[in-house]
């Protein structure tokens, strides 16, 4: 049949896949397998045309393992080498933006175009045939230029923005018989506000404020150019480490205590780590607890005596001790015996 295309049961390759190092570039490799799954994937599930997808740096970190950085780097690539195109950015947290596989996308719409101007062309020649049969001469091929030249100045963005917006109606469409907008709340604002809480304000006489105060000096005599931070905000980490993290009061300064008077190689590492009391939750690299991490390495620690020698003292005494008070005892700066 003349201007018949059959069409092909495969996708094409970008010209720049096939010129990746299957050892050099196994990251690429795998980035682009990934991409193409996802767009099959959601192809198949209607939720996109041929050749789209949606992807974010948090989907390619959680699914492919890659850190941002990494991701970063290969979503740029892509898009340098023309291999995928961003069609939408999205600019809401949790929202993944739109991409096309170039090579896919555009290869369908070109034939789409070539079908168009097939059938156009077909159309018009016989019209021209019927025409000079019936004496009207001067009939010629201006439909099917009007059209290619319509078909072909079409932004191809446009026309992917336009199948988008279609599919998303229709999807609108399949889950409920309500027109999309019939029901637009107008109580954004109340809702906003009622999302928002109250910051809470630690007083200095606050366990967590004075935790604040102690360890900042301590990060000052380590590195005296640092400068003054939000007591607040490390306030209110020192209430997360005792209040979420359910750490002791008397483990906690005891740490602190460890890190910043220790002399071991273990006390003197963390003690150019620690810059405030969040860098002492979460995890190590390995994925250990690091408070729990630190602590086990204060119990091992033989050259640590100070805190056996402070809880000697506390034993003696009635007196609720700061961490600077124990400093002073230690240094002989006190007639307390």
């Amino acid at each position: 049949m003349p201007g018949y295309k059959e069409k092909q049961p495969f996708y094409k390759t970008n010209s720049e896949i096939l010129k990746l190092d299957p050892i050099t570039d196994k990251d690429l490799i795998i980035f682009n397998h990934y991409i193409s799954r996802k767009e099959n994937f959601q192809r198949l599930s209607g939720e996109l045309p041929k050749g789209l997808f949606r992807i974010s740096y948090t989907s390619i970190i959680k699914d492919l393992g890659f850190s941002r950085w990494k991701a970063q780097n290969i979503m740029k690539y892509f898009e340098s080498k023309n291999i995928i195109e961003c069609i939408e950015k999205s600019t809401k947290k949790g929202i993944e933006s739109l991409y096309a596989y170039t090579s896919v996308y555009y290869d369908e719409t070109s034939e789409n175009d070539n079908t168009n101007c097939n059938t156009n062309n077909n159309t018009n020649d016989n019209t021209n045939l019927y025409s000079i049969s019936n004496g009207l001469e001067g009939v010629d091929n201006t439909n099917c230029n009007t059209n290619n030249s319509t078909n072909h100045n079409t932004s191809k963005k446009e026309l992917l923005k336009r199948d988008i917006k279609k599919n998303s109606t229709m999807s609108d469409f399949k889950k409920s018989d309500v027109p999309p907008g019939a029901f637009k709340s107008d109580n954004k604002k109340t809702t906003s506000s009622k999302r928002k809480k109250p910051k809470k304000v630690f007083e200095e006489s606050s366990i967590e404020y004075q935790l604040s105060k102690e360890l900042y000096q301590y990060v000052l005599e380590a590195k005296p150019k640092t400068k003054e931070p939000d007591l607040q905000k490390w306030s209110k980490d020192f209430d997360l480490i005792l209040r979420k993290d359910e750490r002791s009061l008397e483990d906690l300064k005891n740490v602190i205590d460890w890190i910043f008077n220790g002399d071991s190689n273990s006390s003197n590492f963390w003690k150019k780590n620690i810059a405030s009391p969040g860098a002492l939750r979460g995890t190590t690299k390995n994925g250990a607890d690091k408070f729990a991490e630190i602590y086990s390495q204060m119990e091992n620690d033989n050259s640590y005596t100070l805190k056996q020698a402070n809880k000697s003292y506390l034993e003696d005494t009635d007196v609720d001790l700061s961490i600077e008070d124990i400093i002073k005892i230690n240094l002989g700066e006190t007639n307390n015996q």
